[in-house]
C-alpha cells in the first residue's frame, strides 16, 4: 500500500503527525531511517537544492529529478536552470499549478498539472531523485495567507521539512508521484466517458464570512435542517461565499481561478483566514454532508445563477431577503430579480432561520419539478 504524502492538518502539528507516521508505516519492523536530517531554515533548504540540482547536472547517469515548483510562475523564474539540466539529459519531472508556459519545453521533460492544495506533498516544495545517489528533500509551507506565493525571502515566509538520503523514503515518495500521474489520468477518462445522469447531486447554500443573521450557519437547527436537505435528496453541500468577490484581491489559494475554478475541498481550506465559513463547513461535514466552498470572482446573482447551472445544481438555498434587498445589495446585482428566469425554480428560499424541510418536500419542491 502506498503511503499517503499528505498531512491531515495544516501547521507544525500536521507535519508533526505525518512525520510520526511516515516513520512507522515506511520503517515497518526494519531499520531505523538513514541519513534524516529535520529543516527549518530556509537558507539551508536553497542551498540543498542547489546542491541536488548541481549532482543532477554532474551525473553520468540517466538521471529524473522530480521537482515541486508549487506554481508555473516558479518554474518561470528558473528556466535558464532548469533549461540547463534538461539539455544536459536529466529528465525533469515537474510539477505545480497553472497551464504549461512558454520555455517549459525546454525545461522541463513533463509538467504535470495539479490542483490548488495546502495539505499535499505534491503541492510543496521537493526534490527527489533515485540517481547519481538516492535522495528526497521536501520543505512543507506554513506561510498561511501567502501559501505558494512570492519569494523565500518575504517577510512571513516560513517551511519546515526535511532531507534523507534512505532508499525506502525515496522509492515511498516516488511510489506516490506515479499515482499521482496515474489517478489524473483516470479522471481524464473518467469525465471524458460520464454521462449527465452520472454526476453528483449538489445544493448550493449562499452564506458569507462574517457573522450576519440574514445567514443563520452560526444556529444548529438551521445547520440540522439545510443537511437534512442534503441527506434528503444525497447531494453534496456547496457553501457560496458572497462576501469574497472583490475588486482589490483575488480570492483563493495560488492557482484558483475565481471566475474558473471548481469549489474548494473544506479540508483545503480551514486554514486561509476565512474564519466563519471554515466553521459553518465543518459543521456540514460533522453532519455527514460532504462540503466544498465556492469563493466567487464576481458579485450579483447573474454570475451566481450562472455558476449553479455550470454545476447543474439541484437547489440553491438562500435568505428570502434577496427579492428586496437592501440599496448595496441591489447595486452590486444581489438580487433575485438578477437570477436567470430558467433557473428560478431552484431557489429555496427561507425565512429567519428556519428552513422547513418537510414542507419543502411536500409542496416547493414538487412545484420545483412540474416547472422544470
Amino acid at each position: 500500500m502506498v503511503l499517503n504524502w499528505s498531512l491531515k492538518r495544516q501547521g507544525e502539528i500536521g507535519i508533526e503527525d505525518f512525520l510520526l507516521t511516515m516513520e512507522s508505516e515506511v520503517r515497518g519492523d526494519g531499520l531505523p531511517l538513514r541519513g534524516f536530517q529535520f529543516l527549518k531554515d530556509t537558507k539551508q533548504m536553497l542551498d540543498l537544492t542547489r546542491e541536488i540540482e548541481l549532482e543532477a547536472l554532474r551525473s553520468a547517469d540517466e538521471t529524473t529529478l522530480h521537482v515541486g515548483f508549487q506554481n508555473n510562475g516558479k518554474l518561470d523564474n528558473e528556466l535558464a536552470r532548469y533549461q540547463e539540466l534538461v539539455a544536459s539529459g536529466t529528465s525533469v519531472i515537474a510539477y505545480g499549478t497553472g497551464e504549461f508556459m512558454n520555455g517549459f519545453d525546454e525545461a522541463c521533460t513533463e509538467w504535470r498539472k495539479i490542483t490548488p492544495s495546502t495539505l499535499k506533498a505534491e503541492n510543496q516544495w521537493f526534490l527527489t531523485t533515485n540517481k547519481p545517489q538516492p535522495i528526497l528533500f521536501i520543505g512543507w509551507e506554513l506561510s498561511e495567507s501567502i501559501f505558494g506565493q512570492g519569494f523565500l525571502s518575504d517577510p512571513g515566509k516560513l517551511f519546515q521539512g526535511f532531507v534523507s538520503d534512505d532508499i525506502r523514503l525515496v522509492e515511498s515518495f516516488n511510489q506516490y508521484l506515479d499515482n499521482i500521474k496515474i489517478s489524473s489520468i483516470n479522471t481524464e477518462d473518467d469525465i471524458e466517458s460520464a454521462d449527465e445522469s452520472s454526476k453528483s447531486k449538489t445544493i448550493i447554500f449562499l452564506t458569507q464570512d462574517k457573522l450576519d443573521d440574514k445567514f443563520p450557519f452560526h444556529k444548529k437547527d438551521f445547520v440540522e435542517s439545510s443537511a437534512k436537505l442534503c441527506k434528503r435528496l444525497g447531494a453534496s453541500a456547496v457553501l457560496y461565499d458572497l462576501s469574497a468577490a472583490s475588486y482589490f484581491v483575488k480570492p483563493g489559494p495560488p492557482g484558483y481561478d475565481p471566475m474558473e475554478s471548481p469549489p474548494i475541498a473544506s479540508e483545503e481550506f480551514s486554514w486561509l483566514g476565512r474564519k466563519f465559513i471554515s466553521e459553518q463547513a465543518q459543521k456540514f461535514e460533522s453532519l455527514g454532508v460532504s462540503t466544498s466552498i465556492m469563493l466567487p470572482g464576481k458579485s450579483g446573482f447573474e454570475f451566481l445563477s450562472e455558476k449553479a447551472e455550470e454545476m447543474n445544481a439541484e437547489l440553491v438555498v438562500l435568505p428570502r431577503y434577496f427579492e428586496s434587498p437592501g440599496l448595496i445589495d441591489r447595486l452590486v446585482g444581489n438580487n433575485l430579480n438578477k437570477f436567470a428566469s430558467h433557473n428560478k425554480p431552484k431557489v429555496i428560499m427561507f425565512e429567519d432561520d428556519h428552513l422547513d424541510i418537510d414542507s419543502l418536500f411536500s409542496g416547493q419542491l414538487r412545484e420545483n419539478e412540474a416547472v422544470s
